[in-house]
């Protein structure tokens, strides 16, 4: 269960309402032998082998509403914190979209939600975005008599799909929109996170620092769902005082009652395929459970390879055509998406400077490609000279 003390400091700093101390059933309470909860209008499920961890990549079916499906899909995972080990949890690898199937076209576009045990959303992420202190993107141009780009909070921070190609283009002439997002999603609980940059927390935001100890709970989904408690999908305040979260929530029934009900959530997400979750310990790339030097070396490695094509692998393109970064975590010899640690497609010293923030692991901030080739050699040696080498581990 939850530490009632920290998680206040902790809901204190992500803005949620205090705890009630009300009895709320888990998706885990509330399943049935085979998984299945109850609800008319989701096919909701929770993920019955036991608690997830570090380490693990699961798959399974997501179903969307339309398509000859009257009902979108929800699965619940487990996670239990100790405190003290941060997580990032993703969606990478995943092969769903609009309709069935579909990796890049029409989708896939995943939502991640973590509640804690009492049912009070923790995070919420819809997508990657991109660091604070900057990325490797291709900025969009902006021409004479177009609108400028919007500003912090609502900046252009969503990552990109394609890293050849801006993340947002100018729809009508008047209005900034994603045109080429990352619509998988990332949620990291880690040592020394990146505040949201809207101060009233309302920015969809990917980054939080790491869970006190207790159990909690994940939905996994595809977008548009909406999250009880989130303020985002809180929406306006009709005339009669109702919230556009209360007025759905009555047209969908099932579980969610109104924007207050622990675990609640509705969704009419159009998205059909397989999901897949990653569920990762921050900076271990060797994949053997340890976060140390010899990870930051690796890293350091796959920068200095793919430095010839500006940070994006050549493995990453079919025919000339971008197909994303090679994403089977159980071939970890060809796979890269774990060392895209800013999720842009593009492995460079943002993924490092990033490794830094996630671990607490002291890391170079290279600013020219000189100090990066210093860096380089200075780890090489160091390497050779503690005899560092070993393979990564097969889960």
């Amino acid at each position: 269960m939850i530490n009632r003390n920290r998680w206040i400091q902790f809901a204190a700093v992500l803005g949620l309402a205090p705890i009630t101390g009300a009895a709320v059933q888990t998706p885990e309470q509330l399943a049935n032998a085979q998984g299945l909860i109850t609800n008319s209008h989701l096919f909701e499920y929770y993920y019955k082998p036991g608690a997830i961890t570090v380490g693990q990549t699961l798959d399974g079916d997501i179903v969307g509403a339309g398509g000859g499906s009257p009902k979108a899909s929800v699965t619940w995972f487990k996670y239990v914190a100790d405190g003290q080990t941060g997580v990032v949890f993703d969606l990478f690898g995943s092969n769903f979209g609009f309709g069935g199937g579909g990796v890049l076209s029409g989708g896939p576009d995943g939502e991640l939600a973590l509640y804690n045990s009492l049912g009070q959303l923790v995070a919420t992420s819809e997508s990657p975005r991109t660091p604070l202190a900057g990325d490797s993107n291709v900025q969009p141009t902006v021409l004479d008599g177009q609108p400028p780009l919007p500003t912090a909070p609502n900046n252009l921070y969503r990552q990109p799909k394609d890293p050849t190609l801006p993340a947002y283009r100018l729809i009508g002439g008047t209005t900034w929109a994603v045109g080429n997002g990352q619509g998988l999603s990332q949620l990291a609980f880690v040592k020394n996170p990146e505040a949201n940059p809207d101060p009233a927390g309302l920015a969809d935001w990917d980054e939080y620092g790491i869970l006190p100890a207790g159990e909690y709970f994940l939905a996994v989904t595809g977008w548009q769902t909406r999250f009880a408690g989130n303020e985002r999908d809180r929406g306006t305040v009709d005339g009669d005082g109702i919230s556009k979260f209360d007025v759905d929530a009555a047209s969908y029934g099932g579980r969610t009652a109104s924007f207050e009900t622990p675990f609640g959530l509705l969704s009419i997400h159009p998205h059909s395929g397989t999901y897949t979750l990653n569920v990762r310990l921050p900076g271990d790339l060797d994949l053997n459970g340890v976060v140390d030097e010899h990870d930051l070396q690796l890293l350091q490695a796959k920068i200095d390879e793919f430095a010839p094509y500006d940070g994006i692998p050549p493995e990453a393109f079919d025919n000339g055509a971008w197909v994303g970064l090679p994403s089977n975590i159980f071939d970890p010899s060809t796979e890269l998406q774990r060392f895209d640690l800013t999720a842009n497609g593009r492995i460079d010293h943002n993924d490092l400077l990033q490794f830094g923030r996630w671990t607490g692991i002291s890391v170079p901030e290279p600013t020219t490609l000189g100090s990066i080739a210093m860096a380089t050699a200075v780890l090489l040696r160091r390497r050779r000279r503690e005899g560092i080498g070993r393979e990564p581990t097969h889960r």
